[in-house]
Parts: structure tokens; C-alpha cells; sequence
């Protein structure tokens, strides 16, 4: 199983590249009752 992960893993780097770093996105706006964000 564990070479088959690791197979897995080799083929999604080379076909789609590195994963970029995680950013945190701000979702706080949604909490609020008025938003000034036009949909």
C-alpha cells in the first residue's frame, strides 16, 4: 500500500507541480449582519 502512496504522490508532483503554501483566508465578513461586499 505504502508504495502505491508513494507512486500516487510522485505522479500528482509531476503532473501538476509542487503545492503552493496554504494562505488563511478572511471569512469574518460572512458572520456579519450588514456587509459592504457586493454579490
Amino acid at each position: 500500500m505504502q508504495k502505491e502512496v508513494r507512486r500516487l504522490k510522485e505522479f500528482a508532483v509531476n503532473e501538476y507541480g509542487e503545492q503552493p503554501p496554504i494562505t488563511k483566508v478572511d471569512t469574518e465578513w460572512l458572520k456579519e449582519d450588514i456587509s459592504d461586499t457586493l454579490y
